[in-house]
Order: structure tokens, then C-alpha cells, then sequence
């Protein structure tokens, strides 16, 4: 188990961008990599010119922090997030986000495969590392079906792939363990989650075995997803670990 490389990520979903530079200054000593759930900002109305401005104030406060690097998603309902724009702005959001070379962009994996297919042709002009993720919250898909999801990821030219899945048993709790050390063994870049108590386990050990980090919050009132532990609570842990 690598302690050395574990690292954290803390998402911020608050939903105006006053609120999300405040948020940054004050988990900026706390955070490995910062997550901006960019679509909160337009759960009302999508305007993409402001997605310009709004992307122009993260990164100046980005700079104020200490350059933590950032990963923006854009969740839609379906994602249990907010955003409420097209299909087509959310494309034209993530454009503008790669085009400005933000460290991390977080999209579904079934998003639009045409997209994809742009972002793997201009990945040379773009320093912009690209996250497809699968989210199941009525169950964990089987381990040979995650599998199969996960090539399809790397086909569509993930950078790193993200599996989030509840948990209906501990069976299912092991699988996403055996996921972890499976994509480990491989090399492959990966976060794999198994959400709510019963998955807890996933969040600590994924990063001992090579995930390239884990999501927590600081004050556990602001959790962006079912099980989700406080940074304390990880961190005290791996200290035990360590000890050992």
C-alpha cells in the first residue's frame, strides 16, 4: 500500500460562483486536487458566455490558492446534479473548459461518443486530462460487465476511468475491490467507488492501491454523494495505517 501517493479530492457544489471562490480560499490547505461541479452554476439558466467568465474567476482564484489542481464536472439530473441546460450547451461548456486548459474534466462515458472522438483528436493541444465515468445507483453492474465498460472508456479516450456504483451487498462491496487491484495490476488510471456506509471501505483502501485519489469533504453536511467521509476521517485512518 502506497500512503505516499494517496491523495484527496474535495468537491465544492455550491451554487454561485461567489459562494465557490469562497469555498476554494477555504479548503485550499485541505485539498490534493479541488472539484468544481461546475453545472450547479447554471441549474437555472445556461448562459454560455458566462461559462466564460465564471471559468476565468476559478482560474484567477485557482492561482490565488496555490494552483491546487481542479477537475469541473458537469452533472445533469441524471447524474444527481443540477445542471440544466441542452445537451448541446453542456457540449459547449466542456469545449470552452478544455480549451482553457483546466488539469481535469469529468464527463459520463456515454456523453457523446462523437465528442469524444474530437477531444482524442485534439488531445495534443490541450494539457486538459479527460475523466469518463459510469455512476450506478440501483446496483453494481457485475465484474465482467465493469469490465467491458471500462474498455469502452479507454476507447473513447479516458485519460482516467471512474466507476461509482451502491452497493446492494457486501458481494457486490468486493467487486469493486477486486476492480481496484484488477485496474492497479494493469496500469490503468482509475477512481472505483462503492457508494453509501456499506461501501465506506472502497474510499480508503482504492488510493492504497494505486486509484489516483479519493473524494471527501471537510464538514460531512456537505457531502456530494451517499457515504462519502470527512477528510479527518480518511486521514486519521491512513495515519493508522502507516503506524503500522
Amino acid at each position: 500500500m502506497n500512503l505516499l501517493s494517496a491523495k484527496i479530492c474535495i468537491p465544492i457544489v455550491q451554487n454561485t460562483i461567489e459562494k465557490v471562490k469562497t469555498k476554494m480560499h477555504e479548503i485550499k490547505d485541505k485539498a490534493d486536487i479541488i472539484e468544481i461541479w461546475f453545472g450547479e452554476l447554471f441549474e437555472n439558466e445556461t448562459n454560455i458566455s458566462q461559462a466564460k467568465v465564471y471559468i476565468e474567476e476559478i482560474q484567477k482564484t485557482q492561482k490565488e490558492i496555490g494552483n491546487v489542481p481542479l477537475l469541473f464536472t458537469i452533472k445533469d439530473f441524471k447524474e444527481k446534479g443540477r445542471f440544466a441546460g441542452s445537451h448541446n450547451q453542456k457540449k459547449e461548456i466542456a469545449r470552452m473548459l478544455w480549451q482553457y486548459n483546466v488539469e481535469f474534466i469529468d464527463l459520463d462515458y456515454e456523453f457523446d461518443i462523437d465528442f469524444f472522438e474530437i477531444l482524442k483528436k485534439e488531445k495534443l493541444h490541450s494539457k486538459t486530462q479527460l475523466i469518463l465515468s459510469a455512476h450506478f445507483f440501483e446496483g453494481t453492474p457485475s465484474f465482467p460487465s465493469l469490465k467491458n465498460r471500462i474498455q469502452l472508456m479507454l476507447n473513447r479516450g479516458a485519460d482516467i476511468i471512474k466507476i461509482a456504483a451502491m452497493p446492494r451487498n457486501t458481494e457486490e462491496v468486493l467487486d469493486i475491490l477486486r476492480l481496484c487491484e484488477n485496474l492497479h495490476r494493469k496500469k490503468i488510471r482509475y477512481v472505483a467507488i462503492s457508494m453509501g456506509d456499506m461501501g465506506k471501505i472502497t474510499r480508503i483502501i482504492g488510493p492504497l492501491w494505486g486509484a489516483e485519489f479519493t473524494f471527501a469533504t471537510i464538514d460531512s453536511a456537505e457531502s456530494s454523494a451517499p457515504g462519502q467521509m470527512t477528510k479527518e476521517e480518511i486521514q486519521n485512518i491512513w495515519n493508522i495505517l502507516q503506524s503500522n
